[in-house]
């Protein structure tokens, strides 16, 4: 899954901020709880069942979905992920049009 939660810029930033950055970046993706416990005990000073109260929280709080499968539970980014589009104008026949880019 790779190299989660320590960098410079993360520093001074909440669990919570941590691992809702984490989720959307892999936005759409199923992670379960376990392994988010996983890699915060291990990358982190904090203990998982800190990161398991986070996750509810933000699950409470609408910023992630939640599904419980055989017993385990898995979260994912529950926002929406605009891409935003850049647009042209060009003259086509006389008349200016929008050409994505």
């Amino acid at each position: 899954m790779g190299v989660l939660f320590y960098t410079k810029t993360m520093k001074k930033q909440s669990l919570s901020d941590r691992i809702l950055a984490y989720y959307k970046k892999r936005a759409g993706e199923k992670i379960s709880g376990g392994e988010i416990e996983r890699l915060v005990a291990q990358n982190t000073t904090y203990k998982a069942s800190n990161a398991s109260r986070r996750l509810r929280e933000l699950h409470e709080d609408g910023k992630l979905a939640r599904e419980e499968i055989k017993g385990t539970v898995f979260y994912w980014y529950a926002g929406k992920i605009i891409k935003t589009q850049s647009y042209q104008i060009e003259m086509r026949d006389g008349q200016p049009v929008a050409v994505v880019v």
